[in-house]
């Protein structure tokens, strides 16, 4: 199993201290962020690891680097012939937690979902965005930044499975987010599980 992590961003909520230094390589308890983020990847049956990065992206070792900005969705087009035929593990790489990818895949596959987001629950969802699931565990709605029109308390958690056939949805060498175009479009047509945090 392969994972991307998406850590393209300029870490803005962290100035001046990310002018320096990538957000990944920020200390969490003593320990670069990076770090955590691969052994909890490494535990959870990842193999391999593609770094999707843009601001300051010499300070990592690199493998996929985005010339301009691509959002959430570009940098997975970008890293296309990196990928294999299998499900893809997309994390984003401002995010320490214990979500087990192993059952978020095999969920999955049982769902025959087009994508799986990782959600929990929170008591505003306002700031982050909303997520309403049915019984099966299928999104029916998908709303980043939520205007308070949704009664859901569920918010995307930041960890997601990925069919191999999302990526050709996404357009070359433009800005696309998940969030936005995406993951709503899935919701739609019935095709996007969720799996509680």
């Amino acid at each position: 199993m392969k994972a991307l992590v998406l850590a393209g961003g300029y870490a803005t909520r962290l100035r001046p201290l990310s002018c320096s230094k990538p957000k990944l390589l920020f200390p969490v308890v003593g320990v670069p962020l990076i770090d955590l983020m691969v052994s909890w990847l490494k535990e959870e049956g990842v193999r391999d690891v593609i770094l999707a990065v843009n601001h300051l992206a010499e300070r990592l070792r690199i493998e996929v680097v985005e010339e301009n900005p691509l959002g959430t969705a570009g940098p997975i087009r970008l890293a296309k012939e990196l990928l294999d035929n299998e499900p893809l593990v997309v994390v984003n790489g401002d995010i320490v937690t214990d979500i087990s990818l192993k059952g978020m895949v095999k969920s999955h596959l049982e769902h025959e979902a087009k994508a799986t987001v990782s959600v929990v629950a929170v008591r505003d969802p306002k700031p982050y965005g909303s997520v309403a699931l049915d019984s099966r565990g299928r999104i029916t709605m998908f709303e980043e930044k939520a205007k308070g029109v949704g009664e859901s308390h569920l918010v995307n958690a930041g960890a997601y499975v990925l069919d191999p056939s999302i990526i050709d949805r996404i357009p070359a060498a433009r800005q696309v987010s998940l969030e936005q175009t995406i993951f709503p479009e899935l919701a739609r047509g019935g095709k996007n599980g969720g799996m509680a945090a």
